[in-house]
């Protein structure tokens, strides 16, 4: 679900625009996508307000990274940059830390 959610929306399906009516902007983290460390920690403190515990961060890194960032077509590349964001979400929305918030 999440992942679905993060790209492509959810709610009320727009048929006139063949989309769903809440759709997530994801730009504003863009620029961090070459630095997966960074680009953790900015999305751990924001959905969980603070950074993730050294193991779940190390495996959050990983997975981002494993993610590759290297298409010489721009629409490609595009979707490369918007995935490495969405699995930095997904990956911190299933840790311990999310689910149960403090």
């Amino acid at each position: 679900f999440i992942l679905r959610a993060l790209d492509q929306g959810f709610g009320q399906w727009n048929s006139s625009t063949t989309n769903w009516d809440l759709r997530f902007d994801l730009s504003s983290w863009d620029n961090l996508v070459s630095t997966p460390d960074t680009l953790v920690d900015t999305l751990a403190k924001r959905l969980i307000g603070h950074t993730l515990p050294d193991d779940a961060r190390a495996q959050a890194i990983a997975a981002v990274s494993a993610l590759p960032i290297n298409s010489s077509n721009a629409t490609t590349l595009a979707k490369q940059r918007r995935q490495r964001i969405q699995a930095a979400i997904a990956v911190i929305c299933v840790t311990p830390e999310f689910i149960v918030q403090q």
